[in-house]
């Protein structure tokens, strides 16, 4: 994860397993983009706040295109923070095509604080 003033840049691992079982099966979102984003915003949550912390709600999710395959492109999670103690998320790729965006991503902090 690069940080990059107040947002954050997570690269998604080229080396990723199916999302799905099988594979073939029909979905309307790869459930590993959503966690992506999850992932990329907790990193930052972490460096910000100095807090670990799990999903506890998501005000939007929008689908634009479906999953690639890995490394066909480069996929990219950029997370910002809102403003209201929640962050909005996109991924994207190299090009700047938008796969998903979350909006109002909120947390719950876990107990305890986190040096890094």
């Amino acid at each position: 994860v690069l940080l990059d003033g107040d947002r954050a840049i997570g690269v998604m691992s080229n080396q990723r397993p199916p999302a799905i079982s099988p594979p073939d099966a029909a979905a309307i979102i790869d459930p590993l983009l959503i966690e992506f984003c999850f992932q990329t915003a907790g990193i930052l949550q972490a460096v910000r706040d100095g807090v670990l912390a799990l999903p506890a709600e998501i005000e939007s999710a929008t689908v634009y295109r479906a999953t690639p395959p890995p490394g066909e492109p480069q996929l990219y999670a950029v997370v910002t923070p809102a403003g209201d103690d929640s962050f909005d998320a996109q991924v994207r790729d190299e090009a700047g095509e938008v796969y998903v965006a979350l909006r109002g991503y909120h947390t719950v902090a876990l107990p305890g604080t986190v040096k890094i």
